[in-house]
């Protein structure tokens, strides 16, 4: 795909019916957003600043159109995808975010599904929700890299709520979360503490899934604090081992019957590895 760039339009492109013109999401948006998407792939549009405008006028009327949000969420990952400036980058991925949640709380996967033509006259019904939540593991994943340049997205802060809303209605889109966080995070202690400052979010505000995110935290943890290990720094490993703990202890007793939910993590490991931290941390605090 050709670069695009802010500010500045180096190639012509064919105008688009404006969103805003219509009070409702019309029925012409989501074939809109399709040539527009097509347009970005050819290089026929390169002016990331109009393709920036078609996607927020999308956000304003078809907010509550699950499959044209998953396609405006598209079009802004492509914007964020080819973007140099880390800024434009930041902005373009929180918009990306905010549409694939718009995508996924409204989602009916049995009714209201729109159809698409395609440039040779194929028409196809546009059922995006599988791939919207592909795009939501590619999302996450740049803004945490972002996150390592300063800037950091309100998702990777510590300012969660029990009141808060969950942000995802489906296990799958928790599942992609977990697993590219968990991924990108490796051992490393810095990327640990921004993966987990999202995912024990998640677990506060996700009630119906509390019992999933408690058995990969117990994990992630027990990872956090072995890299604390590599470093001999005892007081920061003891406080993510007993995180690691305080989930296994929760995984354990709320699954009872359904305990292979809670088989992903070694408990017996987490408890050796715990206790020679707190022995390590009490000699050398002597």
């Amino acid at each position: 795909m050709k670069k695009i760039i802010f500010g500045i339009a180096v190639a012509s492109f064919c105008i688009l019916t404006p969103l805003t013109a219509f009070a409702e999401c019309p029925e012409i948006a989501p074939q809109n957003l399709y040539d527009l998407k097509r347009a970005i792939v050819d290089g026929r549009m390169t002016d990331a600043n109009q393709a920036f405008r078609y996607a927020n006028e999308a956000m304003k009327v078809c907010h509550y159109n699950a499959p044209v949000m998953g396609q405006t969420a598209e079009i802004y990952a492509m914007i964020g995808n080819a973007s140099v400036n880390p800024k434009s980058e930041f902005i373009a991925f929180s918009q990306s975010y905010l549409a694939i949640i718009n995508n996924g709380h409204i989602y009916n996967k049995l009714r209201d599904i729109p159809s698409i033509r395609h440039p040779g006259g194929k028409e196809e019904y546009l059922n995006n929700y599988d791939d919207t939540t592909t795009l939501l593991g590619m999302v996450i994943g740049n803004l945490a890299q972002l996150s390592e340049k300063n800037l950091i997205h309100d998702i990777y802060k510590d300012s969660y709520k029990n009141t808060d809303k969950c942000p995802h209605k489906d296990v799958d889109r928790i599942k992609k979360e977990v697993s590219i966080l968990s991924f990108w995070a490796g051992r490393d202690s810095d990327k640990l503490s921004i993966a987990a400052q999202r995912l024990d979010g998640l677990h506060m505000v996700c009630k119906s899934h509390q019992l999933f995110l408690a058995n990969k935290l117990a994990k992630l943890h027990r990872d956090f604090a072995n890299s604390y290990v590599l470093t001999e720094n005892w007081e920061l490993a003891v406080k993510q081992i007993n995180k690691a703990e305080k989930y296994a202890d929760e995984c354990k007793s709320t699954a009872r019957n359904v305990l292979k939910e809670c088989k992903g993590h070694n408990d017996l490991g987490i408890r050796i590895d715990a206790a020679i931290m707190k022995r390590n941390l009490k000699t050398n605090s002597k």
